[in-house]
């Protein structure tokens, strides 16, 4: 049982550090490019405020939501998660 519990805190630590990479490159991706929140919610076809979740880290985007972010800003996947999938 120990071992599960070992492997589940770092499991809820990776989710963290994605969490964290995502919402720091989806929000300077963003203003790089000059978008308001409202304009890639409008593009994904979400509410902004869902939109502003994942920028504040209270919510992950999906898959689909990170593969269309993927698209609009010529960039992998793999960079959207950072450091910690390489």
């Amino acid at each position: 049982m120990r071992g599960y519990y070992l492997k589940s805190r770092n499991i809820d630590k990776l989710h963290a550090q994605i969490a964290t990479s995502v919402k720091q490159r989806i929000r300077i991706l963003r203003e790089n490019n000059n978008y308001s929140q409202r304009e890639i919610a409008e593009y994904l076809g979400i509410d902004r405020s869902t939109y502003a979740c994942y920028e504040l880290g209270k919510t992950s985007p999906s898959v689909e939501v990170l593969v269309a972010l993927s698209e609009l800003y010529l960039v992998s996947c793999e960079f959207l998660l950072g450091d910690v999938v390489s």
